[in-house]
Protein backbone atom coordinates (compact mmCIF):
# COMPACT_ATOMS: atom_id res chain seq x y z
CA UNK A 1 0.00 0.00 0.00
CA UNK A 2 1.09 3.60 -0.62
CA UNK A 3 0.15 7.01 0.76
CA UNK A 4 0.98 10.06 -1.34
CA UNK A 5 3.47 7.99 -3.32
CA UNK A 6 5.25 6.68 -0.20
CA UNK A 7 5.12 2.98 0.64
CA UNK A 8 3.34 2.28 3.96
CA UNK A 9 4.07 -1.46 3.99
CA UNK A 10 7.27 -3.39 3.40
CA UNK A 11 7.66 -5.35 0.14
CA UNK A 12 6.32 -8.89 0.42
CA UNK A 13 6.61 -12.00 -1.71
CA UNK A 14 3.86 -12.28 -4.31
CA UNK A 15 2.03 -15.57 -4.89
CA UNK A 16 3.32 -17.59 -7.82
CA UNK A 17 0.93 -18.24 -10.69
CA UNK A 18 0.38 -21.80 -9.45
CA UNK A 19 -0.41 -20.57 -5.92
CA UNK A 20 -2.77 -17.93 -7.34
CA UNK A 21 -4.61 -20.53 -9.41
CA UNK A 22 -5.01 -22.77 -6.35
CA UNK A 23 -6.37 -19.82 -4.29
CA UNK A 24 -8.79 -19.01 -7.12
CA UNK A 25 -9.94 -22.66 -7.30
CA UNK A 26 -10.65 -22.62 -3.56
CA UNK A 27 -12.56 -19.34 -3.93
CA UNK A 28 -14.58 -20.77 -6.83
CA UNK A 29 -15.34 -23.98 -4.90
CA UNK A 30 -16.99 -21.94 -2.14
CA UNK A 31 -19.05 -19.85 -4.61
CA UNK A 32 -22.62 -20.85 -5.38
CA UNK A 33 -23.82 -20.08 -8.90
CA UNK A 34 -27.60 -19.97 -9.21
CA UNK A 35 -27.87 -19.47 -12.97
CA UNK A 36 -25.74 -22.43 -14.02
CA UNK A 37 -23.83 -20.39 -16.59
CA UNK A 38 -20.57 -21.75 -17.94
CA UNK A 39 -17.50 -19.62 -17.28
CA UNK A 40 -14.53 -19.69 -19.65
CA UNK A 41 -11.30 -18.29 -18.23
CA UNK A 42 -9.48 -16.45 -21.00
CA UNK A 43 -6.50 -14.85 -19.24
CA UNK A 44 -4.77 -14.42 -15.88
CA UNK A 45 -2.79 -11.24 -15.27
CA UNK A 46 -0.85 -9.75 -12.35
CA UNK A 47 -2.14 -6.20 -11.90
CA UNK A 48 -2.54 -3.42 -9.37
CA UNK A 49 -6.11 -2.47 -8.43
CA UNK A 50 -6.89 1.04 -7.22
CA UNK A 51 -9.60 0.94 -4.54
CA UNK A 52 -11.10 3.82 -2.59
CA UNK A 53 -10.44 3.50 1.13
CA UNK A 54 -13.66 4.84 2.61
CA UNK A 55 -16.62 6.12 0.57
CA UNK A 56 -17.55 8.75 3.19
CA UNK A 57 -14.00 10.05 3.72
CA UNK A 58 -11.93 12.33 1.55
CA UNK A 59 -10.61 10.80 -1.64
CA UNK A 60 -7.92 8.36 -0.51
CA UNK A 61 -7.09 5.23 -2.43
CA UNK A 62 -5.14 2.02 -1.99
CA UNK A 63 -2.98 0.36 -4.61
CA UNK A 64 -3.52 -3.40 -4.20
CA UNK A 65 -1.38 -6.08 -5.91
CA UNK A 66 -3.72 -8.63 -7.45
CA UNK A 67 -3.98 -11.63 -9.70
CA UNK A 68 -6.94 -10.95 -12.03
CA UNK A 69 -8.79 -13.87 -13.59
CA UNK A 70 -10.67 -12.73 -16.69
CA UNK A 71 -13.54 -14.90 -17.91
CA UNK A 72 -16.43 -14.90 -20.35
CA UNK A 73 -20.01 -16.01 -19.82
CA UNK A 74 -22.63 -16.38 -22.55
CA UNK A 75 -25.28 -13.67 -22.85
CA UNK A 76 -28.91 -14.68 -22.50
CA UNK A 77 -30.84 -15.05 -25.72
CA UNK A 78 -29.11 -17.95 -27.40
CA UNK A 79 -26.59 -15.88 -29.36
CA UNK A 80 -22.85 -16.43 -29.48
CA UNK A 81 -22.27 -13.11 -27.68
CA UNK A 82 -20.26 -13.20 -24.46
CA UNK A 83 -19.88 -10.89 -21.46
CA UNK A 84 -16.38 -10.24 -20.14
CA UNK A 85 -15.86 -10.20 -16.35
CA UNK A 86 -13.02 -10.69 -13.91
CA UNK A 87 -12.40 -11.88 -10.38
CA UNK A 88 -9.41 -10.69 -8.38
CA UNK A 89 -7.44 -12.20 -5.54
CA UNK A 90 -4.88 -10.40 -3.41
CA UNK A 91 -1.46 -11.26 -4.88
CA UNK A 92 0.13 -11.66 -1.45
CA UNK A 93 -2.61 -13.16 0.76
CA UNK A 94 -4.66 -15.05 -1.86
CA UNK A 95 -7.90 -13.61 -0.47
CA UNK A 96 -10.73 -12.51 -2.77
CA UNK A 97 -10.84 -8.77 -3.44
CA UNK A 98 -14.26 -7.11 -3.45
CA UNK A 99 -14.32 -4.20 -5.87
Amino acid sequence: CMVNGEAITQPQKMLTLEEAIESYRQMEASTLFTQGQEKTNIKILPEYLVLKDNPSARATYRLIPAWCFYYQIPLDGGTDAMELHYDAIHAITGQAIEY
